[in-house]
């Protein structure tokens, strides 16, 4: 009876200097809420564990906020010092015991998040592929593969095949993403929408323009975000810079016209404007053929998105 007094008391001393913390972070008292985070990580540590689930997520609390301050300017340190933080923090995820199951897996699922959220790394590729890796197999065997963190996880796996330009393995976890958000009907949900994205330029740079338009399709027969939206960009390819051009150092530009398909799919261009070789024009027309967008909705269906206009720039590195 006593101990369980003891831990009562921790929890809500804990909870409190967390709630202090954000009290102090959403006042924008940030030097105060950093101070507040790491008394709070200190206590925890103390009291819980160094690898305890409470730990961890006040860890993650300075992190997220250092490296939301981060984007402020002329905070290159502080940046810096975000980075070193996580990296700490996903080094200590290896010695982490697999036990209790569920807080293994949240442990693992928390301090991997925020690659998602901020689109990097501070490991090296085969580091972070192998934490993610033991992240999904926690999460399958605590919660299953349909639970919403295990299939970020996949997405998460995806990515990072897919910026390393391993599209073949990055294919693998994304159909799968993509698989299981369309089942469970949320067509809405972001990471769908970004899988079939990232499967059309994955495929269609592996030469597989069947699978690529499949994936075009399905994004056009989603239920949109928004019932009235323009059309957006899934994937783009720049103009080659034709040689003699460049040789000759010759710049120039083209803008063209053209209209979207109801599939995303770029038609009936038109060369407006163009100035130094004619050809920048055949090499920004074969470049805007392989363009895909998510289609243009009113009233929620797709429909045709007419005289759209890109400038394709062609100009030489100094």
């Amino acid at each position: 009876m006593a101990s369980e007094t003891i831990l009562a008391d921790a929890d809500n001393h804990y909870a409190l200097q967390y709630n202090l913390a954000n009290a102090l972070r959403l006042n924008k008292q940030l030097s105060e809420a950093e101070n507040a985070y790491q008394l709070l990580t200190d206590y925890s540590a103390k009291t819980f564990g160094a690898l305890h689930l409470k730990t961890f997520l006040a860890r993650l609390e300075s992190y997220d906020l250092l490296r939301s301050s981060a984007k402020a300017p002329f905070t290159t340190s502080t940046f810096e010092r975000a980075e070193k933080f996580y990296k700490a923090i996903l080094n200590d995820l290896e010695d982490v015991p697999a036990t209790p199951l569920h807080d293994a897996a949240l442990i693992y699922y928390s301090a991997l998040s925020p690659i998602t959220r901020y689109g990097s790394t501070p490991l090296t590729f085969s580091r972070t592929d192998t934490l993610v890796e033991k992240a999904r197999g926690l999460a399958n065997e605590s919660w299953g593969p349909d639970d919403v963190r295990t299939i970020h996880l996949n997405f998460l796996q995806g990515k990072l095949h897919f910026a390393r330009g391993d599209y073949e393995q990055a294919s693998g976890y994304l159909e799968s993403v993509a698989e299981r958000v369309n089942d469970a009907l949320l067509y809405t949900h972001p990471w769908a929408l970004k899988a079939h994205a990232m499967l059309v330029e994955a495929y269609s740079r592996m030469g597989e323009e069947d699978k690529a338009t499949q994936h075009c399709q399905i994004i056009g027969r989603m239920t949109p975000w928004d019932d009235n939206q323009e059309p957006d960009p899934i994937y783009r390819v720049n103009p080659v810079y034709p040689r003699d051009a460049a040789i000759a150092r010759r710049e120039g530009y083209v803008v063209i016209e053209f209209d979207i398909d109801e599939q995303g799919f770029v038609h009936s261009p038109d060369v407006l404007e163009y100035q130094g070789s004619k050809k920048f024009i055949r090499s920004t027309l074969d470049a805007l053929e392989q363009w895909r967008y998510a289609p243009k909705f009113t009233d929620g269906e797709p429909v045709v998105a007419q005289n759209m206009k890109v400038q394709m720039d062609f100009k030489l590195s100094r």
